[in-house]
């Protein structure tokens, strides 16, 4: 209630739904009565947002190339210490620190972290590389006690932002997802599924309409993108209902390289067709699986 507060005195319109425990998945949104297809539901201002580009983040001494990412979480680390926080309230309904070092591989023991598929490990591995020059860019800044506050924000960010290309800033030159995001109070209730629309951007800001008719007390979701269960469990924490994901796949580098000979090796390499193949899993209702081009012909060659 006090975080509902919070979001309508911050511009935040909230019509016909409420933040609600969902007891297989935290908290969500759901529908407080029926609600029609094309309602707006939800609506984030810009102003409430925090970006790259809001005033504590961009006031930060960092490397001009350091991500957004980087900056907000930087921004969050030290402005969480001053009495004067202006995020408490929207904070104590994020996930804990151990809740998030339970579900995102990152902070999994090492022989945890052995048991990913490979392509989960490769993400995870880049995902590691990332964290590192990002720690580096900042822990001038930040103090070294406060790294695991940092790292905090940090999965923080990496879970709960939206794409935002902020044309106030020097972000919105760049494409970069890492450059052009935004965390959004209240919008980030919403759980992922991937048969349902993504949140409309508009140039006010976001919001959300129904895509369909929906029942007092049903939950409703959003689409974070078209991510294989891999890229899910790295970088949010979480895996869809076994056989629900359409957009989920497989690499199979592990399986088609090592089979292959120098010449086809080389020959592979000399056309750009060397390495991501991909079997698309589909889902039992929709699709069998089927393998990507490149698979294709790197298997013409074996």
């Amino acid at each position: 209630e006090d975080f509902t507060q919070w979001a309508k005195e911050h511009g935040i319109k909230i019509c016909g739904v409420k933040a609600h425990e969902i007891p297989s998945h935290g908290i969500g949104i759901v529908a407080t009565r029926d609600l029609r297809e094309g309602e707006r539901v939800l609506f984030i201002p810009r102003s409430a947002m925090v970006t790259p580009a809001s005033k504590g983040a961009k006031q930060l001494r960092l490397p001009e190339a350091s991500s957004g990412q980087t900056r907000i979480a930087a921004y969050l680390t030290l402005s969480s210490q001053c009495e004067e926080f202006g995020f408490r309230d929207w904070q104590r309904t994020w996930p804990s620190i151990e809740a998030l070092q339970a579900s995102i591989p990152f902070f999994w023991p090492v022989e945890l972290q052995s048991l990913l598929p490979p392509s989960a490990v490769a993400l995870l591995k880049h995902q590691s590389l990332l964290i590192s020059e990002s720690w580096r860019q900042v822990k001038h800044l930040v103090p070294k006690a406060s790294k695991s506050r940092f790292l905090y924000y940090y999965f923080i960010i990496n879970s709960r932002t939206m794409y935002w290309r902020d044309t106030d800033s020097g972000n919105h030159r760049s494409t970069s997802a890492a450059n052009n995001l935004a965390l959004c109070p209240f919008l980030d209730f919403l759980n992922h599924s991937p048969s349902c629309q993504p949140a409309t951007r508009t140039d006010q800001g976001y919001e959300i309409r129904t895509e369909r008719p929906y029942v007092a007390g049903e939950e409703i979701f959003v689409s974070y993108g078209a991510h294989g269960n891999d890229f899910l469990l790295v970088e949010y924490g979480f895996l869809p209902e076994p056989g629900t994901n359409v957009w989920d796949s497989l690499s199979i580098d592990h399986f088609i390289i090592p089979a292959l000979s120098t010449g086809q090796n080389d020959t592979l390499a000399r056309y750009g067709f060397l390495g991501d193949y991909t079997l698309f899993l589909g889902t039992p209702a929709t699709e069998q699986p089927e393998p990507c081009f490149r698979t294709l012909v790197a298997l013409f060659l074996i």
